[in-house]
């Protein structure tokens, strides 16, 4: 089961629709989130078939591309209470998509990538930045 935790729609102008979304987690979190865009040209309505989808950048790349490593920890006096190392870092990218359309139907994509702490320590983002992309439409 997927979450969707945002979603921009658009529709070009020969009236097909064009999305960009963030898959969120599986179930279970068992697999990286996802940024996605998504378009259908016939029959959009009548079969789920109909649909494209292609994946924007995987979280994977952002991480490769930007390292940023674990927190590692804060201990007392300088702490009270102690913060834990975090065992766990990676980029969460397509968050909040924004989605455009030129006068030919190309889409401009513009989100948000959240770094994000975990494992050991409490789970907190500490990096947010903001990533665009342009590309004609498959």
């Amino acid at each position: 089961m997927f979450e969707f935790a945002t979603f921009a729609l658009r529709v070009d102008s020969h009236g097909k629709p064009r999305a960009a979304f963030y898959t969120g987690t599986g179930e279970g979190g068992t697999f990286p989130p996802n940024y996605l865009y998504a378009w259908c040209d016939a029959n959009c309505e009548a079969s789920a078939q109909s649909w494209r989808d292609m994946l924007i950048e995987p979280s994977e790349r952002v991480t490769q591309e930007l390292p940023i490593p674990p927190y590692q920890g804060c201990a007392f006096p300088l702490c009270n209470p102690p913060i834990p190392p975090c065992t766990l870092s990676a980029w969460n990218d397509g968050v909040r998509p924004s989605l455009a359309l030129d006068a030919t139907g190309n889409p401009y994509l513009a989100y948000d990538a959240d770094h994000e702490q975990g494992g050991g320590c409490r789970t907190f983002t500490d990096t947010r930045l903001t990533r665009f992309v342009a590309f004609t439409q498959p």
